[in-house]
């Protein structure tokens, strides 16, 4: 994998983050969210003219754009998609609920399509099945899962793309993962001395007693600890490894308010990454 594939929020960006961006834009496969999930969660709104002056000059580059969808109003999601279009502008379109089949067809047609409203509700993995089993969305069709990433739905559905915060889940909520034989193996503070994980560590040259102290199980917003570190690289393996396998990209979403903590973590790691092929972690 020569680049991390990242996805970055324009609700998030400011200079900071753009600076960082641009000066690792050699290292990230970038793709570009409006936002439009993180402004229905917090009541924000997100102005469709600032998003098209920002896509103007983008000041680094990306694999593509989503369109401004705003989330369970299909009207608000097509107006502002024909926006866009008409000047000049070429998102991926949204397909989001209240949507019909037609018009999945009609985005269809000009490549990816994104598929919202799946991203932390209580029936994603229901409506994103009926989807696929309504003959909505087909094997041949291109479409990207906006906040949504489960591994058994990816092995099944085998997406073009879809992003997940998940790979933050040690700093976030205290339980990393790691893979191996083809399993997902969750492990915490309490339970980080297994045979699994010490095997994870020592290809790293990373020392898992460590992991037994708190300190490398808080996030003081400076600095990461150690078992974000080990939960980052194994996310660094896993996404290349699905690409391989099977094609899907995952992109590693880095769109709140520790964004620019994120984007260093994930440089760090891929550094290490790299050193660690070649021997020299």
């Amino acid at each position: 994998m020569s680049k991390v594939p990242i996805l970055v929020s324009f609700a998030y960006m400011k200079n900071s983050l753009v600076e960082i961006l641009n000066a690792n834009k050699d290292r990230f496969e970038i793709i570009l969210d409006s936002g439009a999930y993180t402004a229905f969660n917090t009541g924000r709104t997100i102005s469709l003219d600032d998003y098209m002056a920002f896509l103007k000059d983008l000041p680094f580059p990306v694999e593509f754009y989503f369109t401004l969808d705003s989330i369970g109003n299909p009207a608000t999601t097509e107006s502002n998609l024909l926006k866009l279009y008409e000047r000049g502008y070429k998102p991926v379109p949204v397909f989001t609920r209240g949507q019909v089949r037609k018009d999945f067809e009609r985005y269809s047609r000009t490549g990816l399509v994104g598929i919202g409203g799946i991203a932390g509700t209580d029936d994603n993995m229901s409506y994103l099945s009926a989807l696929y089993r309504d003959g909505i969305i087909t094997d041949k069709d291109k479409v990207h899962w906006l906040g949504f990433w489960d591994r058994d739905y990816v092995l099944h559905f085998r997406p073009y793309s879809c992003d997940t915060q998940s790979w933050m889940s040690a700093a976030r909520f205290g339980r990393a993962w790691i893979y191996e034989n083809r399993k997902l193996v969750t492990f915490t503070r309490a339970n980080c001395f297994t045979p699994a994980v010490k095997r994870f560590c020592d290809r790293y040259s990373i020392d898992v007693g460590e992991l037994k102290q708190d300190r490398n199980w808080r996030w003081d917003k400076k600095d990461a600890g150690l078992s974000q570190i080990v939960q980052a690289l194994t996310a660094l393996e896993y996404v290349k490894m699905i690409r391989e396998k099977i094609g899907t990209r995952i992109y590693l979403a880095c769109s709140g308010n520790q964004s620019n903590l994120e984007i260093k973590i994930l440089t760090d790691c891929f550094q290490y990454h790299i050193r660690s092929e070649n021997g020299n972690a």
